[in-house]
């Protein structure tokens, strides 16, 4: 119960090792909103259509946006460290731990640079501090996004359609859901209907 209706766990944001744990634990029920509405819709650029719903949700100040599509490039750069450096840590707990440390320090640090235009909510003021640090924080999540490999699996829609490509389907042993009914047609016991199956070319 309490649970369901809290809106932010501040355990979890102060101890967060990537953006996205931040943001899942901010704002909750904004969050699940947008997931729901914009994420999981959208047919393409999820992560970047649902910053943007969310910087329009705010109001139309330009420090919103720079703050919301800079935490869409953020936040897919974290997934790309997730995938390829974190498995490299997993081999002890002292490498764990190592990881965690880094990924709060580098957390902190991109929360800092991202949360400053949204509290200046002006270009020159934003344009002026970004540049005073030479844009390395973007700089930085530009070569991240562009040498780490991504390792997303395809959604579920791509990969039947890639089997179906490939000339590999999965078999419909089951009946459909009217051909298990049970029917009486006039005789003393029930029978089941009787479905014929054709094969699509």
């Amino acid at each position: 119960m309490w649970t369901g209706m809290s809106n932010v766990f501040v355990w979890k944001i102060e101890t967060a090792t990537s953006l996205k744990v931040y943001l899942d634990n901010w704002n909750i029920l904004t969050t699940h909103w947008l997931r729901h509405v914009c994420y999981m819709r959208a047919p393409f650029l999820n992560t970047l259509l649902t910053f943007i719903l969310s910087a329009l949700w705010h109001g139309l100040f330009i420090g919103y946006y720079v703050t919301f599509v800079s935490a869409a490039f953020f936040v897919e750069a974290g997934r790309k460290i997730r995938q390829n450096i974190r498995p490299l840590f997993q081999s002890s707990r002292t490498l764990k731990i190592v990881y965690e440390v880094i990924s709060f320090l580098g957390t902190q640090i991109g929360l800092a640079f991202l949360v400053l235009s949204f509290v200046i909510l002006h270009w020159e003021p934003t344009i002026r501090f970004h540049s005073s640090f030479y844009w390395c924080c973007h700089i930085v999540i530009g070569l991240i996004l562009i040498v780490l490999p991504s390792r997303r699996s395809p959604r579920p829609q791509l990969q039947k359609e890639q089997q179906h490509e490939n000339g590999i389907e999965k078999p419909q042993h089951d009946l459909p859901k009217d051909a298990e009914e049970v029917i009486g047609d006039g005789d003393a016991r029930p029978r089941k209907r009787e479905v014929m199956f054709v094969q699509k070319s």
